[in-house]
């Protein structure tokens, strides 16, 4: 089968070898959609993973000599961002990146990527990690995909550049932290089932004292079967709930509740009417005491609401405005932003715009995908991967984070070192903390 698919690119044109390896980019960032959740599943979601391995090795081979030499500045401006960052020295040496610790290794064989394993979670000094170690590889004579030890959360922090052990849960459960304040934690965990590796139920508990115990989290609505739920942690006590419920075969017809609860989930009120808003909770904004929707789904998006202080407002209604579909709303208490795709598959485009006064001010836009968008009181960070740069042994994309500290007025362009591409990013205030399975970075954006 391998020696089919290698022969199968190599026959084909460069413009052919572009379209190949855009389709392999789809399938292989993503191969949790592309295979079974159930039965053989995860044997299938493996063989995917390998042939995507071989496809983009030989797709990045045959395009060497067609694609001209990219290069670009390094954070510093002074070199290539072929930066080794040395995750096994104690002190790795990644340019301005300082290094503060080693998660927990699973052992892979490069099949799968830091957003298969990992879950990540931060404040200023600590990143907390959870480990999905169901997608190790199990070694000869192995049967089951995971070890006896379970699935570890651990504790990074940036004055000890070091990790440790909070808790271990146990094979079928993984924890993801969605809230940090002092010693109080909000968790989302992951449920598996013993078949599959990427369908799983979620539940929700909290910690007091920094995860040495913790408490079962009750939320208003089922969040399985057919919801998904959000659980977005505001401060200690008050968090908000976005419920999708799934049901209907058509994204259109999709319908999202809002709830609300300030002590802890001991109690919660809905803050929506009926059968709730038209539109889902993944490209929602959830701020302080605010939430902002898009209603409908892509092609058919309507309008951006904003649910702020119990009152709704439309934010936008001329959805023109925007040169292409909403895929994300960030914001800070303050300003909102919609990122958006106004590309198409071969010739990918995204933008980013400014809501305010009921209307949309573009403020970046570029030719490559984005990865994800986030934002704080301090910057606006956009993270962009070039389809047409495969960076071995890495096995992603060559991935840029594009940073505005002036709201979007003007931007720095920050090329990710190879070694830190594979990666998990989250961003408090000022700080960027990027984590990959072999260790935990922050840099600290002046």
């Amino acid at each position: 089968m391998a020696d089919g698919l290698k022969a199968k690119i190599k026959k084909d044109s460069n413009s052919h070898l572009d379209s190949s390896l855009f389709e392999f980019s789809s399938m292989c960032r993503h191969p949790l959609h592309r295979a079974p959740a159930t039965g053989n599943g995860s044997m299938k979601l493996k063989a995917v993973l390998v042939i995507c391995m071989i496809i983009g090795s030989v797709v990045l081979n045959s395009r060497a000599n067609a694609l001209p030499v990219q290069t670009s500045t390094s954070i510093r401006g002074n070199g290539s961002t072929h930066i080794a960052c040395g995750p096994e020295v104690e002190k790795g040496s990644c340019g301005p990146w300082k290094f503060t610790g080693k998660p927990s290794a699973v052992v892979t064989a490069g099949m799968f990527k830091a957003h298969h394993i990992l879950r990540i979670g931060a404040d200023q000094n600590n990143v907390y990690v959870g480990v999905n170690a169901r997608w190790r590889v199990p070694m000869a004579g192995e049967m089951q995909n995971s070890g006896d030890q379970g699935n570890p959360l651990l504790v990074c922090r940036a004055q000890d550049a070091a990790c440790s052990f909070v808790k271990m849960y146990d094979s079928t459960r993984v924890s993801h932290i969605i809230g940090i304040s002092g010693l109080n934690l909000l968790a989302e965990i992951e449920s598996y089932k013993s078949d599959s590796l990427n369908r799983f139920d979620v539940s929700y508990e909290r910690s007091f004292d920094s995860g040495q115990t913790w408490i079962p989290v009750k939320v208003p609505v089922n969040c399985n079967q057919h919801r998904s739920c959000r659980l977005v942690f505001l401060d200690a006590n008050r968090y908000t709930l976005l419920a999708t419920d799934t049901s209907a075969p058509s994204f259109d017809n999709w319908t999202t509740q809002i709830y609300e609860t300030e002590d802890s989930g001991m109690s919660w009120i809905m803050r929506t009417d009926g059968a709730g808003l038209s539109g889902s909770h993944w490209d929602a904004y959830v701020g302080d005491r605010t939430v902002s929707i898009t209603l409908g789904a892509r092609e058919h998006q309507k309008a951006i609401l904003t649910i702020a202080n119990n009152r709704d407002e439309l934010a936008l209604e001329d959805m023109k405005q925007l040169h292409g579909d909403v895929v994300k709303l960030i914001g800070n208490h303050d300003f909102l932003y919609a990122q958006v795709d106004s590309g198409t598959a071969e010739n990918p485009e995204a933008r980013l715009y400014a809501i305010a006064g009921h209307s949309a001010n573009e403020l970046w836009k570029s030719e490559s995908n984005v990865s994800d968008a986030l934002a704080t009181h301090d910057l606006l960070l956009i993270r962009t991967w070039d389809h047409r740069d495969f960076v071995l042994p890495a096995g992603e994309f060559r991935s840029t984070l594009h940073i505005s500290k002036d709201r979007g007025a003007t931007w720095m362009t920050y090329p990710m070192p190879d070694d830190l591409i594979d990666s998990l990013i989250a961003v408090v205030n000022s700080r960027i903390w990027v984590v990959t399975q072999k260790a935990v970075y922050y840099l600290d954006v002046r």
